[in-house]
C-alpha cells in the first residue's frame, strides 16, 4: 500500500485552560496532500483539536481521521453525512415528523416530547430492543426495525437525523434524494424546546443525571414547572422528560 505524506499549517487560535491539562483549539489554514487535487478537499479552515495527551502534532477529528484513513484517490470518504444545506429547516406547517436513530436515549425522550406537543411521530434504528424500545411502545410511537428508503415512504414533513447516522446508510442516502426538510438532535431540540426558554445545563463527567433531576424535582416543588430532558428516570415523575409551563428548561451536556 503506497504510503502517503500529509503536511499541515496549523494556526493556534485559542487555549482552553491550563495547557498541559485542556484542550486546544487550533484553525486549519491549509492543507496539502500528494496525489489529490486541492480543489476537492472541502473541509478547508475547519477546526481540529489537539489530544489531551499533549503529544505536538497528534491531532483528532474529522479532517485527521479523514488524511489517516484515506490512502487512495479512489477510497471513499468518511462516513459523515452529506446533505443539502438549503433542507436544514424545519417547516412552518409540521405534522409528521420521522426520527432516525430513535432508539438512543436522549432521541426516545425528544419523540415523547414531539408526540406530546401534538406531532405525529415515526422512527427507525438498526437497535431496537429494550429498554428503549418497550418506552416508545409505551407511549405510542411505531418504530422501524432496520433503516432504509421504506421509512421515508410516509413523506414525512421534517425528519429528525441522529449522530449514528452515517452516508453509508440506505436511510439517509433516500433522504438525500427526496427534498425532505431535516434537523439535527441539537437543531430540533433548540427549535421545538430551548430557545424561547431560559436553559440549565448540567455538565461534567460524573453526577449529570442526579443532578438533573435534583434540580427537575426542586424547581417543580418550588412552583416553577419546568420542562427537562434527562438520560434517566426522574423518580418523582416516573419519566426522563417533561413539558411544563415554566421558563426553564433543565437539560443534561454531554459532548
Amino acid at each position: 500500500m503506497q504510503q502517503r505524506r500529509y503536511s499541515f499549517n496549523i494556526e493556534r487560535q485559542t487555549e482552553y485552560g491550563n495547557e498541559e491539562k485542556g484542550h486546544l483549539r487550533y484553525r486549519l489554514r491549509k492543507c496539502s496532500f500528494e496525489g489529490n487535487n486541492p480543489e476537492n478537499f472541502k473541509r478547508d479552515r475547519r477546526q481540529i483539536y489537539r489530544s489531551r495527551q499533549n503529544h505536538t502534532g497528534n491531532f483528532s477529528g474529522y479532517i485527521y481521521n479523514y488524511l489517516l484513513h484515506r490512502q487512495s484517490d479512489s477510497e471513499e470518504e468518511p462516513d459523515m453525512i452529506e446533505l443539502d444545506p438549503s433542507l436544514n429547516y424545519a417547516p412552518m406547517e409540521t405534522k409528521h415528523i420521522h426520527i432516525m436513530g430513535i432508539c438512543g436515549t436522549g432521541m426516545a425522550a425528544l419523540a415523547g416530547m414531539l408526540q406530546q406537543s401534538g406531532f405525529t411521530i415515526t422512527g427507525s434504528d438498526s437497535q431496537v430492543y429494550p429498554p428503549m424500545s418497550d418506552f416508545l411502545k409505551k407511549i405510542g410511537i411505531g418504530v422501524y426495525n432496520g433503516y432504509g428508503p421504506q421509512n421515508l415512504e410516509s413523506k414525512p414533513d421534517l425528519v429528525i437525523v441522529g449522530n449514528v447516522i452515517t452516508r453509508k446508510n440506505p436511510e439517509s442516502k433516500a433522504l438525500s434524494e427526496s427534498r425532505i426538510p431535516y434537523l439535527s438532535f441539537p437543531q430540533a431540540l433548540s427549535h421545538f424546546y430551548i430557545s424561547p426558554l431560559t436553559s440549565l445545563v448540567i455538565t461534567g463527567t460524573h453526577g449529570k443525571t442526579t443532578i438533573c433531576s435534583l434540580l427537575a424535582t426542586a424547581l417543580y416543588r418550588a412552583g416553577l414547572d419546568p420542562t427537562f430532558m434527562i438520560g434517566g428516570i426522574v423518580n418523582e415523575f416516573s419519566s426522563n422528560f417533561r413539558l411544563g409551563k415554566g421558563k426553564y428548561f433543565v437539560a443534561e451536556g454531554d459532548e
